[in-house]
Order: structure tokens, then sequence, then C-alpha cells
């Protein structure tokens, strides 16, 4: 019989008991094996060796949240650094309101809004619509971490509701958005809605 080898990896296959196996064979089924055949890790992300030539071809799954993985994320080394395999982002538009029911006043404190972004997500905003139900007009404005957020500042509310689309803004974990009205004008203004659009990409 014939000594045929492995599609995969090229190993030596015996036909017959008596065909001849030797010591050159199994050095050749290691190396193969070495070059060829990629290897699987588990665990939590501090259990992920540092990627170094010895690894290449290694996936390692996160499997544990400890150290602030995200479990089923998948990782392949290169030899020179991890590359995240597994995880295609997906973005979903989340709206939330800030709104005063009864008529507004410049000693009106609207409560702020506080963000929870795990790793490896993020949050942004990227636009906001608002309006009064009736009276003249307030001006707002919307701060970051009690900053006044660039091209968010002098924004003139009325009963057309109307939809602001400026300069996005990156949120992180713990950050705090206020709107503060700033201005009146006209009849009083009753009834403000700004309802403030964020991607969140996971």
């Amino acid at each position: 019989m014939s000594i045929t080898q492995t599609p995969r990896f090229g190993i030596d296959r015996a036909g017959a008991g008596t065909d001849p196996f030797g010591r050159g064979q199994l050095l050749d089924f290691i190396d193969n094996v070495e070059s060829t055949a990629a290897r699987s890790l588990h665990g939590a992300i501090g259990d992920r060796p540092a990627a170094a030539a010895a690894e290449v071809d290694t996936f390692f799954t996160v499997t544990d949240a400890a150290g602030g993985g995200v479990v089923g994320t998948v990782y392949y080394c290169t030899g020179a650094t991890w590359l995240q395999v597994n995880r295609l982002a997906k973005t979903v538009r989340i709206t939330h309101t800030f709104n005063i029911s009864g008529p507004v006043d410049l000693t009106t404190v609207i409560p702020g809004m506080v963000f929870d972004v795990p790793a490896g997500q993020s949050v942004t905003l990227v636009r906001a619509r608002h309006g009064l139900v009736s009276g003249g007009t307030a001006t707002v404005k919307l701060q970051h971490n009690g900053a006044d957020i660039a091209d968010w500042t002098g924004i003139a509310v009325t009963t057309a509701e109307t939809l602001l689309d400026t300069t996005d803004v990156a949120i992180a974990d713990g950050d705090r958005l206020s709107l503060v009205p700033t201005a009146l004008a006209g009849a009083t203004p009753t009834g403000l809605y700004f309802s403030a659009a964020f991607d969140y990409t996971v």
C-alpha cells in the first residue's frame, strides 16, 4: 500500500501496517502542525498572553467578564498585536428627552442625565428636536459636565418644532448632560421639550 498525505496538514497516512514510518516523517508532521494549525484559548481578558511570535495564529475568546473584557469577543494574534475579529459594531439611535411640563423661567432646574458607557461601547450625541407647547421663546444651552458645548448654546426654542443637527459630542462613562434656560422672550414659554438623539455603538 502507498503512503498518502492528509489534505489540511500534509500528515503522512499509512495505507497498511507494513508501510514505513520514520523519524523524518514525525518531524515533518510536527512542522506541518506548527506552521498551519491555529490554537484556541479562552478566559478573562487578563488571561490572554502577550502578543509574541510564539502566539501567532492563536485565537483567544473572552468567556469571563473579569478585568473589563466583553464576553464573546474573539481576538487573533498576528505575533505583534491582538486583533479583535468577531465583534461587528452595531449602532442604534436612542432619544432622551429633557422637559418642563409647566411654565419656563430662568430659575428652572432641569434634572440632567448621567451616562453609563461600558468598555468597548461608545455613545455620541448627534442631534436634537425641540419645541414648546405654547408661549414665546425660551433660549437654552446644553452643558457637558458643567461646561457649555460649542454649537449647542443660544438655542431658540419656540412652538415650531425644530431639528438641531450640529456638532457631534462624544460621551464617556460617567459624563453628565444638562439643559439650562438662559433667556425668555414674549409670552411665557410653557411645556418645553428637548429630545436629544444619541448613537450607541456596541
